[in-house]
């Protein structure tokens, strides 16, 4: 990672996927989303960067500008 390679453990796909479900199932509780549906944000940011089949930690990413 300090190479800035991202070697699947856990597919960004993957986390940017659970994570809109868990945003769903909040909403679905009347609980507040809020802080999931910014992780979710930046999962898709840097699944949209062309990040999505690297580790989760990619995400990183997403939040340089």
């Amino acid at each position: 990672m300090i190479e800035g390679k991202f070697p699947p453990s856990f597919p960004l796909a993957g986390a940017l996927k659970d994570s809109g479900l868990i945003v769903d199932a909040l909403r679905s509780a009347y609980l507040d989303e809020s802080l999931m549906a910014a992780i979710n944000g930046q999962f898709r940011a840097a699944a949209e960067q062309g990040h999505a089949d690297e580790d989760m930690a990619a995400v990183i990413l997403a939040l340089k500008r």
